[in-house]
């Protein structure tokens, strides 16, 4: 199984040319060589483990599972798709409604066909509320977006998120706020 941690604009219409996105990830240096960088252990929170201690095991990974877990990380470089993509998981599970919390109630596949044949659908929920099906609470288990990059790694599954430092930097950088989608394929 293949774990992922995919951060990408919340607006899934952003375009981020992937060079970009890229050269913006090693000047951060968050990734070099596709690997994770001197900064990684500070922009990316690890299941809550010190920083210190990440960027002592990513040094001298030498036999600890997390370390392990950690010298197997890969980063894959930005992608840029010509249309807004579902991002999802074996985990996926039904969005709910961002005012009243209650989850959608309708089939999954006949939501995403219905946003893919027209991107300005809108799910409609039993307390009268209504939202475009990205702008739903997709609980970080399915997201939209043209633009992402991943990080690869057996803790990705909600082991890993980036911490607010880093989205902090990216909307700095592309002045737009950005998320996070967990995957495990």
């Amino acid at each position: 199984m293949q774990n992922s941690l995919v951060i990408h604009p919340q607006d899934e219409t952003v375009a981020i040319e992937p060079a970009a996105l890229d050269a913006w990830l090693i000047a951060q240096d968050l990734a070099r060589e596709g690997r994770p960088g001197p900064r990684f252990a500070e922009l990316i929170d690890v299941e809550g483990v010190s920083v210190d201690v990440v960027q002592r095991l990513l040094r001298q990974h030498e036999g600890a599972s997390l370390a392990e877990a950690l010298h197997a990380t890969a980063i894959r470089g930005a992608e840029l798709q010509p249309r807004p993509m579902v991002i999802v998981s074996c985990e996926m599970e039904s969005p709910c409604c961002r005012p009243c919390g209650s989850e959608y109630l309708g089939e999954l596949t006949d939501l995403l066909d219905a946003w893919w044949n027209d991107p300005s659908f809108q799910a409609h929920c039993p307390c009268g509320a209504h939202d475009r099906v990205p702008a739903l609470d997709w609980k970080h288990l399915s997201g939209f977006a043209r633009t992402s990059f991943a990080i690869e790694s057996p803790l990705a599954f909600v082991g890993m998120t980036p911490t607010a430092k880093l989205l902090d930097a990216l909307r700095a950088w592309a002045d737009t706020p950005w998320t996070w989608t967990w995957t495990a394929l």
